[in-house]
C-alpha cells in the first residue's frame, strides 16, 4: 500500500495524474479533474466537512464524478513486481476514475488546510536529511504554487472518495480502518486506532479517516472492475 510519507512522492504523482503540473498522465486529456481550477469558501458552499463526514458532492454541485464501475482493464496491466494483481486493479481502476471526474468547486479551506499538512510533510523530510525547508521542496522541483495545486489535488481525491461511498451505503469499519492505517504507514507493531491516529497526524496531516476513504474506495473500484 502506498506510504503518504515518501510525501511528495506520493503527492507529485497525484498532482502528476491530476494537473500534469510535473508530467503528463497517459490516457489524460485536457478535462482532466483539474480543468475548472475554482475555489470557493466553505460558507457559501454550505457543507462542512470534518474529517469523516460522508458528503456527496455531485448532490452539492461541485463534483462531476466518473465512471466507477465496471471500468475495463487489460490483465497484461496488471503485472507488477511489487503489486498483486489485486492492488495494481485497485491502482489503475482508481487512476481512471481521478481523470475521469471533474471537480468545479473546492472549498478554499479545505485546501488551506492541506497547504499546512504537506508543507509539514516537507519539514518533516527536511529535518531527516538535514536540510531547510527551501532545500527540501527544490529538490522535487516544488514551488508554493505547486504545493497549492498539490494541495487542492489531495481535497478533491477525498471528494472523489466520499462521494462514491455515499452512492454506494459503504462503510469503514474500525477493524478495516486499523488495518488500512497500519499498511498505509507500515506500522504493523501498533494495533490501537487512537495510537494509529495520532502518529498519522504527527507525520502526515489532520485526516487520517478522509484519508484512508480513499484507499477504502480505490479497494472497492478495483474489485468492481472488469478485467479481460
Amino acid at each position: 500500500m502506498r506510504k503518504r510519507y515518501v510525501i511528495v512522492v506520493v503527492s507529485v504523482l497525484t498532482a502528476m495524474i491530476l494537473t500534469g503540473c510535473s508530467g503528463e498522465k497517459k490516457g489524460a486529456d485536457d478535462s482532466s479533474m483539474t480543468a475548472s481550477p475554482a475555489a470557493v469558501s466553505e460558507e457559501s458552499e454550505g457543507v462542512s466537512d470534518t474529517d469523516g463526514a460522508l458528503i456527496d458532492y455531485e448532490k452539492t454541485g461541485s463534483l462531476t464524478l466518473g465512471k466507477y464501475q465496471g471500468i475495463e482493464l487489460k490483465k497484461k496491466d496488471l503485472q507488477d513486481e511489487d503489486l498483486t494483481e489485486e492492488q495494481m486493479a485497485a491502482e489503475l481502476a482508481w487512476d481512471s476514475v481521478v481523470s475521469d471526474s471533474d471537480a468545479a468547486e473546492v472549498q478554499q479551506s479545505l485546501i488551506d488546510e492541506e497547504y499546512e499538512n504537506t508543507k509539514m510533510q516537507y519539514e518533516n523530510m527536511a529535518e531527516m536529511f538535514g536540510t531547510t525547508l527551501e532545500d527540501t521542496m527544490a529538490q522535487f522541483g516544488m514551488d508554493e504554487e505547486g504545493l497549492e495545486e498539490i494541495s487542492r489535488d489531495q481535497v478533491v481525491l477525498r471528494m472523489i472518495a466520499k462521494t462514491i461511498m455515499v452512492k454506494e451505503n459503504l462503510t469503514l469499519s474500525d477493524e478495516d480502518y486499523i488495518k488500512y492505517l497500519q499498511g498505509f504507514m507500515d506500522e504493523s507493531g501498533v494495533s490501537t486506532k487512537e495510537e494509529l491516529e495520532e502518529l498519522y497526524k504527527n507525520d502526515y496531516g489532520t485526516r487520517p479517516k478522509d484519508d484512508m476513504y480513499i484507499e477504502l474506495v480505490r479497494d472497492y473500484v478495483g474489485s468492481k472492475a472488469e478485467i479481460k
